[in-house]
């Protein structure tokens, strides 16, 4: 939590690749809110999208839903 505060990134290593784990660790650093993606989101990449979100282009720093 200090690195975060910090820098405002951190990497974790060893989270359990599970939607539940990632909602627990989430959980842990703040309260989840639900957004119309739902209260998280698997990044992916998909054929012929229309979303730069579900390309493989980079993307670059970002917040979504300001």
């Amino acid at each position: 939590m200090k690195e975060l505060q910090r820098s405002g990134l951190v990497f974790i290593r060893g989270v359990p690749q599970s939607p539940q784990s990632i909602e627990n660790l989430g959980e842990r650093i703040g309260p989840l809110r639900h957004t119309f993606y739902g209260r998280t989101w698997d990044v992916q990449d998909k054929p012929k999208a229309d979303n730069v979100a579900y390309t493989s282009h980079f993307l670059g720093m970002h917040m979504d839903l300001l």
